[in-house]
Parts: C-alpha cells; sequence; structure tokens
C-alpha cells in the first residue's frame, strides 16, 4: 500500500499521480470530531453544512476509487473550494485541470460555482 502524495506545485506534477488515468474526482471530506472546550476552537471547527464540529481534507481519485492525492486537514467551516485553492498555488488552478486534454475532471457543485 501506498500512502497519497501530500504536495503538489504544478499541473504537470498533479498527473504525474495519474499517468493513466481517464476521470478525476476532486472534493473534500469532512469528519466529525469531538466538541472542543475552547471556544475560539468551537468556533473554527463548526461546520454549518454538517451541524458539527468537524476536520476537512481536500481528496482526489481516480476512477478506481484510489486516493492519490490527500490534502492537509483544516478547521471544518472553510468551503471546500477555498480549501483547495489554499492548498494549491497560482499555476494549478481548477481551470488548468478542466483543459487538461487527457482526461476528465468530475467536480462538485460547491467547487463549479467558483470556476
Amino acid at each position: 500500500m501506498v500512502l497519497p502524495k501530500r504536495q503538489t506545485h504544478t499541473t504537470e506534477e498533479l498527473f504525474e499521480l495519474f499517468p493513466v488515468v481517464h476521470d478525476l474526482f476532486i472534493d473534500a471530506t469532512e469528519r466529525q470530531i469531538p466538541r472542543p472546550k475552547n471556544k475560539h476552537k468551537q468556533k473554527e471547527n463548526y461546520s454549518g453544512k454538517k451541524k458539527r464540529h468537524t476536520k476537512k481534507n481536500t481528496i482526489i481519485s481516480d476512477e478506481n476509487r484510489e486516493i492519490r492525492y490527500l490534502g492537509p486537514t483544516v478547521e471544518g467551516k472553510k468551503h471546500d473550494y477555498r480549501t483547495f485553492t489554499d492548498e494549491f498555488p497560482t499555476k494549478l488552478h481548477l481551470y488548468h485541470l478542466l483543459t487538461h486534454r487527457h482526461c476528465r475532471v468530475i467536480l462538485d457543485s460547491g467547487q463549479i460555482r467558483h470556476i
């Protein structure tokens, strides 16, 4: 078993992780955490979408459901698109992924609205 890569800096590096992939799925996943005792941490980690305290990661997987990229863990209140754009430098935007001719990129509706 190989752990997913955690850092890519260009579109080319990202597609090197997926040499023969035809479909890429990009989404964020949230998982519930115990309610923090600290008021500030409660506010940071409260997800209005899930109505609970969560942590979130961006995941990029292929058509075989293999996770090829796992982003850093962030607070649950952060929007999926903002999480994605904070993880990648300006050279790697969703637009570059969507216009790449070798594969199809599938996003959730929260990320599509911001392109």
